[in-house]
């Protein structure tokens, strides 16, 4: 930054630079289980107290079993209408294996569609009194003991009906591969006493059904912690607290360790699930007010993705991790550790009990995004479905630099920066140039992209308190004088023996921060005077930590008064300074 001061004849020009820009970088549910279900049909006969006969009603005399076909009409045909007219007769059939990719069962439903076509009676006294007689339902795993219950077959013979029950358990993918079902009717109650004989009642079944309830975990993905990245398998340091938003440097590398709750039932390893135990990683830039609000936006981590993946020479993915000192809290849960991952899809190497944590590692980059672009990591099914809770997610805000410049109205930097002096003559008194630090062709621009705690902006003479204004051949004078009457007119006594001060006045000029930010926070220095040994440099600006980052503030109108003293020879002068901008 350059202020130039013009005297003309039997004037003094006067050239005031500012340059060397610094810049300062700072590194610092319960949710119910999801559920499916599946309905399996009989595939074969164990026990024959049902045998086949006919396949139409009027053919069908004795005791007719088909009931391992499916069920295709509303109130039954000659092709799935059953009868059983034996007394306690009963049959048991296998039913169809069905795939719940080993997850496990909660209940089993029963279902029969069936009619009774006449009711138990007794004849002699007591002729023609119905008789209840139940039919008898039921299940069996493995080969073991005979889950029933009875179900009263009512309403009008001949009308169809669904006759249910659940069998509710803890059932696993062997259990389901072994069930078979058992249908009887059930011994009708003696006519003894009655003096009369009984008639059997007939039952006709049209289909068996097995509806399995498979049941998975209660996932919630709970916890997260982000690390800086090294090339081993355990992270650098933490850059943040669980679940807490972090700074990455743009272009940086990362780690996130992510933790998923199981609250609800065991999480197996294996072929596990409809997503067959197969997750993946996802991304959103965050445009809602926190990543849980965060709807839309959602995609695939890859390699080439914003947010990617990264490959750590000396890591293979998919390798076991192991506890780390600054892991995820997970406030008590169990962590099962999982696998360092560089890539979709990830899967579960280890069982997961109910109440434990799975935790995973992940690799990833930032292509060079935006500074002050938040992004916001999840964890889902292969198929893009996500977990049944999120209680915490991985999040990361990219950083850049805290810097100064020298602007202009559009933001182009200006490369050789000019601000003047007003003009003065050669006269002989000591007379004051005055000017401005900061005009609209020429903005000092503080951007702030990375400090937390706030930042200070300050103008020094860059060759140091020793330095002084020089027109290059014959003239020159100070700019630090301490002392001297009046106000640096005559040398004060320092080492130069040249009189000379300069004051610079900021809280007469004005700090406005980038459109759509707030100025919260931010202040102007105080008028002062620069004096050798004592105030070898002077603040133009502050910033707290309430001032909000990733914004810029715009300096102008800074005031600038030089004391010249008397007779100094015409020419241009000037003398470096360098503006400096520090993190508190």
């Amino acid at each position: 930054m350059t202020l130039t001061h013009v005297i003309r004849k039997y004037g003094v020009p006067l050239l005031l630079v500012a340059s060397a820009i610094c810049s300062v970088w700072y590194f610092t549910h319960l949710a119910w289980a999801a559920q499916s279900s599946t309905t399996a049909r009989p595939n074969s006969t164990v026990s024959g107290g049902w045998t086949a006969a006919g396949t139409a009603d009027s053919s069908c005399t004795g005791n007719c079993m088909r009931v391992d076909e499916a069920l295709t009409g509303g109130n039954g045909n000659g092709n799935t209408d059953y009868v059983q007219a034996q007394a306690a007769a009963s049959d048991e059939y296998n039913m169809q294996d069905t795939n719940g990719n080993a997850q496990r069962a909660s209940n089993i439903t029963l279902r029969v569609y069936m009619t009774r076509q006449s009711s138990e009676s007794c004849s002699g006294l007591g002729a023609g009194t119905p008789q209840n007689v139940p039919l008898v339902i039921g299940i069996r795993l493995n080969g073991g003991s005979l889950q029933t219950a009875n179900k009263t077959v009512g309403g009008t013979n001949g009308t169809y009906a669904w006759y249910t029950q659940d069998f509710a358990g803890t059932y696993t993918q062997a259990d389901i591969n072994t069930l078979t079902t058992y249908i009887s009717k059930g011994v009708a109650p003696s006519c003894a006493g009655l003096f009369g004989s009984m008639t059997q009642a007939v039952f006709r079944v049209s289909t068996v059904e097995a509806v399995v309830t498979w049941e998975t975990p209660d996932f919630n993905q709970s916890v997260a912690r982000v690390y800086q990245n090294q090339n081993d398998i355990q992270p650098s340091a933490s850059l943040a607290t669980t679940n807490a938003l972090a700074d990455i440097p743009q272009s940086s590398q990362f780690r996130v360790r992510m933790g998923v709750l199981n609250g609800y039932t065991d999480w197996l390893t294996g072929s596990w699930g409809d997503h067959n135990n197969q997750y993946k990683l996802q991304y959103a830039q965050r445009s809602a007010a926190s990543c849980s609000a965060q709807v839309s936006g959602w995609g695939d981590v890859t390699g080439a993705t914003p947010i990617r993946y990264f490959n750590n020479a000396s890591i293979a993915d998919g390798q076991a991790i192991s506890a780390n000192g600054d892991d995820p809290d997970t406030g008590g849960s169990t962590k099962i550790y999982q696998t360092y991952e560089e890539a979709n899809p990830i899967s579960l190497s280890n069982g997961v009990s109910v109440g434990q944590t799975a935790v995973w590692d992940f690799s990833l980059t930032d292509s060079g995004s935006v500074p002050g672009t938040i992004y916001c990591l999840r964890i889902v099914e292969s198929d893009g479905t996500t977990l049944g809770t999120y209680g915490g997610y991985g999040s990361v805000v990219v950083t850049g630099s805290l810097d100064v410049d020298v602007v202009t109205a559009g933001g182009a930097t200006v490369a050789s920066p000019n601000m003047p002096f007003g003009s003065v003559l050669v006269v002989d008194s000591c007379q004051q140039a005055t000017g401005s630090l900061g005009l609209a062709s020429q903005v000092i621009r503080v951007t702030n992209n990375i400090a937390t705690n706030g930042w200070s902006l300050s103008l020094a003479a860059t060759s140091g308190p020793t330095a002084f204004w020089s027109n290059g051949s014959t003239g020159s004078y100070d700019y630090n004088d301490s002392a001297g009457s009046p106000n640096g007119c005559s040398d004060g006594g320092d080492a130069d023996n040249r009189a000379g001060r300069l004051t610079v006045s900021p809280n007469t000029g004005s700090l406005t921060p980038q459109s759509g930010c707030s100025g919260t926070g931010t202040s102007l220095g105080t008028s002062t005077s620069f004096a050798e040994g004592s105030v070898n440099s002077i603040t133009l600006a502050t910033a707290s930590s309430a001032t909000p980052r990733f914004c810029y503030f715009s300096l102008t109108g800074a005031g600038l008064s030089q004391q010249i003293p008397e007779w100094r020879p015409k020419g241009s002068y000037s003398l470096d300074f360098t503006l400096t901008v520090l993190a508190l």
